[in-house]
């Protein structure tokens, strides 16, 4: 009998759960076992350690299952359906996939049966009671964490910066307050009620009070991570994201659970709350893409090469009780605590100039009579290239057509008792299908007409005022940005000028990159304007 090839592929969920399991060692061992009543080689074996089968993200079993699709081995063996699969959908799915690639799953641990029917009802039935039990246990592990939480205990993980781990009883683990984190929390806390935004209180905690978020400075991240933590109230927080889908659950169906001494009171946490959800909605997000400034991602800091982030700050308040805001450019590293100057240039200033500037330079009618020119060479030229395309194409399926008669030439002549033919058919038929996709594209070319460009310099000024209207009178300065972004490589800000490059070849059709420099004396207050 003729050796046929297998793959194994193996799983525990995680390393906890390892000794409750059959370990991995063991589950390769029976699958071997279960290869050689197949008179079958493996091949390969694809382990996952700490892998729940509930959810999709598994890179090894999905290694498994491209192998599969590519190098077509006789069998899939696994120790059971639940190691495969513990959601229904995704094991049906997969085992579509694996069947038309002419590939049998085959389970160690258990005979499925060789009638379709019968197959269809051992396997399914156990796969459904694989996701009830995973579902039943992700609930009862839920239920067991929130009762040791309301007892007090810790349940794992890295304590909240405020408190440190302390084993207590039967390797049980509770939070303590640290007593010198304590005193930075209600720093942090009293400094954000007293107006303070996150990044000025880390850069307070940093500069000022040289305190350090365990060995590492603070930002405005960290800070406001803490702010809205829970556990400085004594709680722990369970649910926020939806296991499946990774998505943010609504705060009303997180579960909040009591469990260790606060540093901060309620009504305190209650009130940073209130202040920092009004702040979020009145200054929304500035980075890009959301980012309302034109050049956002695209302006760079000319001293540590950085992007310039969009930073804002709060003025007085008017009359009519608004807070009035200002935008800058400021250098990410600088914000970020490197050693590189502030660069803060007010955006709206800096969007201005540079807009005049790509108008009259850029998007110059010179610049576009310069591309329409390109652009006839190349209608001129169509013809040849469409028959260097197709010669291309042709090419390609002459390959496979000689691939196949050798194939088809070797099944005739097969001796080899280790030579398959099934898998020289299988060969034939994948490159059959790439010769018909060819062919296609081959029909494509030959219906693609030359294009045909005549136009002239009225109608060149028209286009040139309306690319000019349209990055001017936009209502929408994300469209207009990714207009922008797709002829300017970047634009860097230096002590004394702005150099703004772009790419010639997206207006011209050259391989040519020029530098154009415009200078410019950039301030950092509200008088700083374009030099002369």
């Amino acid at each position: 009998m003729k050796k046929r090839t297998a793959i194994i592929q193996v799983r525990v969920s995680s390393k906890r759960q390892a000794d409750k399991e059959l370990p991995i060692d063991s589950q390769i061992e029976r699958c071997r076992a279960k290869a050689a009543s197949l008179n079958a080689d493996v091949v390969k074996v694809f382990t996952e350690q700490g892998k729940s089968a509930f959810y999709s993200n598994r890179p090894g079993f999905d290694e498994a299952i491209d192998y599969c699709e590519k190098n077509y081995p006789d069998y899939f063996i696994t120790w059971s359906t639940s190691r495969f699969s513990r959601t229904q959908s995704v094991s049906v799915h997969t085992r579509h996939r694996l069947e038309k690639a002419g590939v049998e799953i085959v389970y160690a641990s258990f005979d499925a049966g060789a009638d379709p029917d019968t197959r269809f009802l051992n396997i399914g039935i156990r796969e459904l009671m694989d996701e009830y039990s995973s579902r039943q246990t992700s609930k009862d592990t839920r239920r067991s964490m929130e009762r040791n939480a309301k007892l007090g205990f810790f349940n794992g993980g890295k304590a909240p910066y405020g408190y440190k781990v302390v084993e207590v009883e039967n390797k049980k683990k509770k939070l303590f307050v640290n007593d010198e984190e304590k005193k930075v929390v209600e720093k942090i806390f009293n400094l954000r009620l007293e107006g303070k935004g996150a990044r000025a209180i880390a850069q307070h905690l940093n500069d000022v009070l040289h305190e350090t978020n365990r060995s590492l400075r603070w930002n405005k991240y960290s800070v406001s991570a803490l702010l809205r933590n829970h556990a400085v109230i004594g709680c722990i927080v369970y649910g926020r994201k939806d296991k499946r889908s990774g998505r943010r659950k609504p705060k009303e169906e997180w579960v909040i659970v009591k469990g260790h001494d606060p540093i901060i009171d309620e009504v305190t946490f209650k009130k940073v709350q209130a202040m920092m959800d009004e702040a979020s909605t009145a200054f929304k997000d500035t980075g890009s893409p959301l980012s309302v400034f034109l050049f956002t991602g695209l302006l760079k800091c000319g001293e540590c090469g950085a992007s310039m982030q969009i930073e804002t700050a709060r003025g007085r308040v008017t009359n009519a009780g608004k807070i009035s805001k200002y935008n800058y450019y400021n250098c990410r590293g600088h914000l970020k605590h490197s050693a590189c100057p502030s660069r803060r240039v007010p955006a709206e200033l800096v969007d201005n100039f540079i807009l005049d500037v790509i108008s009259n330079r850029v998007f110059s009618e010179e610049n576009l009579m310069q591309f329409f020119t390109e652009a006839e060479k190349s209608c001129l030229e169509w013809d040849k290239i469409k028959r260097a395309k197709a010669n291309a194409v042709q090419k390609e399926i002459d390959k496979l057509v000689v691939s196949n008669d050798r194939l088809v030439e070797a099944i005739e002549n097969v001796q080899d008792k280790e030579v398959d033919p099934v898998l020289l058919i299988k060969k034939i038929n994948n490159n059959q299908d790439q010769i018909t996709r060819l062919y296609s594209d081959m029909d494509k070319i030959n219906e693609q007409k030359a294009p045909k460009l005549n136009i002239s310099k009225n109608q060149l000024s028209e286009v040139a005022a309306f690319l000019l209207s349209v990055i001017k009178t936009s209502q929408d300065p994300r469209k207009t940005r990714n207009f922008l972004q797709i002829v300017l490589d970047k634009v860097i800000l230096q002590a004394d000028k702005l150099l703004i490059c772009y790419r010639p070849d997206m207006l011209t059709a050259t391989k040519k990159k020029f530098l154009a420099e415009v200078e410019w004396l950039p301030g950092t207050g509200s008088n700083c304007r374009p030099s002369d």
